[in-house]
């Protein structure tokens, strides 16, 4: 087990939002998405107070990536805001800019800024074609 930065709680309104723990791994000389995470998946844990828990952020070489973490210990790549609004208030004041990756259709750009407690995040998503379903 290497790199673990710190667990992490964010709130709205005074309410818990989002939990897990974030790893900083940009020294590893491999994707996010082919790490084994076993191991913060374990430590990511639940958080009964949360809307959403046991997220487990990685910030790599190219990038921030977030899992969820499942109940057998395995963890599923997944899109998470608030993970990566943790990720990003890591790595500390003014403004960032960084990819998200994880996710099915990603990377996504996103720049930051911090003010405070607070992260303002823009992401850039490409644009979405109609879909008809029934």
């Amino acid at each position: 087990m290497t790199g673990i930065v710190s667990t992490f709680l964010t709130h709205e309104g005074g309410r818990p939002i989002t939990s897990g723990i974030i790893a900083d791994r940009r020294h590893e000389h491999v994707d996010a998405g082919t790490m084994d995470l076993r191991d913060l998946a374990l430590l990511a844990g639940r958080n009964a107070a949360s809307c959403a828990y046991g997220k487990v952020v990685v910030i790599g070489r190219h990038g921030i990536s977030t899992f969820q973490a499942t109940p057998d210990g395995a963890t599923a790549p997944v899109f998470c805001g608030n993970s990566t609004a943790a990720a990003i208030g890591y790595l500390g004041g003014g403004k960032h800019r960084t990819m998200v990756y994880g996710v099915a259709d990603g990377p996504y750009e996103v720049s930051a800024r911090i003010d405070g407690a607070t992260i303002a995040q823009i992401w850039l998503v490409p644009a979405a074609s109609p879909e008809e379903r029934s």
